[in-house]
């Protein structure tokens, strides 16, 4: 047995004789316990008791080049299958259907918040969080639920013999969902604990200070916060999840990995082709929720420890086309390079550096770039100096020949590597189907046309696109 506790409420702990004693007296009851023997009952039990007549498929299409089949079935759930001999007993799904908690509104958004959190604690059909795990003992599958701001959906995992477990516990999640009260209560008290210790440290409120400075204070780019725990409640969640995922006639699912077809068709006719639709056409919703604009610069002070926090942000609209997306990442990676080697080795000035950009493509395309680390207070504004004096110094010559062909070197490695990954795959595909993206841009001599097009010059040009200063955000957290 291990106890742990914040080491400022130690002495409120219990000592080692009343936990022997908590031992000896749940023991001693024991026999009187009726619950064993009905947990046993319950987790032998299938996950699906109803009969589930199997669905028509409507439609199918095969992409040979790709090794990729599409079928469609007559609830018009689209199904993206593509079997692989990568990883021996290993299948990944991923799915997604347009709308998100976009539709949910403000005051209700704590809820959607927490949803998918809440829809794994409380379980699904008959059996409960306890019964679900003892049913998944000695088992890989794996189905997460998910609710962002844009779509829901699921993820999952599983080995080859456990597929119609996966399609199971998705039709059960999507259907039957078990928001009870004594789960959310158990939930809220735990969320409680944890973030009335995370609120005492000063970097979270430093992260909530980001968040308003950039988004203002909407909910939606808020930190959690203890009072909107009261908030959560079944009905609202239920609610939720029948208008979220109470209608699935355009979800798309992606299957990836060592699966026979046929018996994933059979097992979709089945499970998938059962899902409840209701025939709406449904998009997301924008809410305007961009990052604010301009120049803008804030420091502030807290806790004790001899370290300052640094976070700068780019951020713009976002040319969208496969060639772009191309030259940002690589700009990205040669600039990550030359920061790490001019602060971290040159300089020996910072703890750690972490340097990333990345693109969303809606409700309009944008980009973001993000730098951060933390260093000596006694030489925090010399080394954010040196920072943005390399940033400007990249974007005045671009990368040099060592640093472009170490670029290019390594993305003609991580390609080759990423095509015998069951994950490359469920990305790409999954990505691509969404976006209604040409499947050609997946050839292997497409990708190399680019890696063999890049430049310094390519990569200049899109440092001084992406580095304008009229959108830049710097966020200072010095020690007091």
């Amino acid at each position: 047995m291990i106890l742990t506790g914040p080491e400022k409420t130690r002495i409120q702990l219990p000592g080692l004789s009343e936990m022997w004693h908590m031992l000896d007296s749940i023991e001693a009851a024991a026999p009187s316990l009726p619950v064993a023997l009905e947990a046993t009952s319950v987790a032998d039990l299938p996950w699906v008791d109803e009969p589930l007549t199997a669905q028509s498929i409507v439609s199918e299409k095969t992409q040979a080049e790709f090794g990729v089949h599409e079928f469609t079935l007559a609830n018009g759930i689209r199904i993206v299958a593509k079997p692989t001999p990568f990883r021996k007993d290993q299948i990944l799904m991923i799915s997604s259907s347009p709308g998100g908690n976009s539709w949910v509104p403000d005051s209700l958004y704590v809820n959607a918040a927490y949803f998918a959190d809440l829809m794994q604690q409380g379980g699904m059909g008959k059996f409960d969080f306890v019964h679900y795990q003892e049913k998944l003992t000695g088992k890989s599958v794996n189905v997460t639920p998910y609710l962002s701001e844009l779509e829901e959906g699921f993820s999952g995992s599983c080995r080859s013999t456990e597929l119609e477990d996966l399609l199971a516990l998705l039709y059960l999640y999507a259907t039957q969902p078990r928001f009870d009260t004594n789960s959310i209560a158990s939930f809220r008290q735990r969320q409680e604990n944890v973030l009335r210790n995370m609120l005492s440290t000063p970097y979270y409120q430093f992260a909530e200070l980001k968040q308003r400075i950039k988004y203002g204070d909407t909910p939606r780019r808020g930190l959690n916060r203890l009072e909107d725990l009261p908030k959560l409640n079944s009905t609202t969640l239920h609610h939720i999840h029948q208008e979220r995922f109470g209608d699935l006639n355009d979800l798309l699912l992606v299957f990836v990995g060592d699966f026979e077809l046929e018996q994933l068709k059979a097992l979709a006719q089945r499970y998938l082709g059962n899902l409840p639709v209701r025939g709406r056409k449904e998009s997301w919703k924008d809410l305007g929720l961009d990052i604010t604009p301009g120049h803008i610069d804030s420091t502030s002070r807290g806790g004790i420890a001899p370290k300052t926090l640094v976070e700068y942000t780019w951020h713009g609209g976002f040319e969208n086309t496969s060639q772009e997306r191309y030259h940002f990442s690589s700009m990205v990676s040669a600039l990550q390079i030359r920061l790490r080697e001019v602060l971290r080795e040159q300089e020996s000035g910072i703890y750690s550096l972490s340097f990333n950009g990345n693109v969303e493509h809606h409700p309009r395309p944008v980009y973001r770039i993000t730098l951060g680390f933390n260093t000596d207070p006694g030489r925090d504004e010399e080394l954010m100096q040196k920072a943005i004096q390399v940033i400007a110094d990249f974007c005045a010559t671009g990368p040099d020949t060592a640093l472009l062909e170490k670029i290019k070197s390594t993305q003609r490695q991580n390609r080759q590597k990423a095509e015998q990954e069951n994950s490359f795959w469920l990305a790409q595909l999954h990505q691509r189907y969404k976006e209604d993206w040409n499947l050609q841009g997946l050839l292997t001599e497409k990708y190399l046309e680019l890696v063999e097009g890049l430049n310094a010059a390519v990569i200049q040009a899109a440092a001084k696109r992406y580095f304008e200063d009229k959108n830049r955000i710097k966020l200072v957290l010095k020690p007091k």
